[in-house]
């Protein structure tokens, strides 16, 4: 299971960089392995409050903030954050291969 951050603009919509994103996922699909997105937004600013919270301070620059955004995405999967039904939470099956199901 890969569990792929879906970069969605703040209204929800789908811009340029997500169609990017599930074309990546779909072929990765192709050739057998299932994805799972997970929304990302706001997922660099809980990046930046992580290092405000764990650390005292907000990153230096050169820091990977992304890596901190991707480790949460990550747990975000892994706690089960979704709702029930597929699509409705943050992580969800698109429907395309993959589980079928939130996690």
């Amino acid at each position: 299971m890969l569990v792929v951050g879906l970069p969605r603009n703040m209204d929800g919509s789908l811009g340029p960089q997500a169609a990017r994103t599930m074309s990546f996922a779909e072929a990765l699909r192709e050739i057998g392995l299932p994805v799972v997105f997970c929304d990302e937004r706001l997922s660099s600013a809980a990046a930046e409050g992580y290092f405000a919270e764990v650390r005292g301070r907000r990153p230096r620059p050169g820091e990977r903030v992304d890596h901190v955004a991707a480790s949460l995405i990550l747990q975000e999967y892994l706690d089960g954050d979704g709702a029930d039904e597929p699509g409705q939470g943050p992580c969800h099956d698109t429907g395309h291969g993959g589980m079928g199901h939130d996690r």
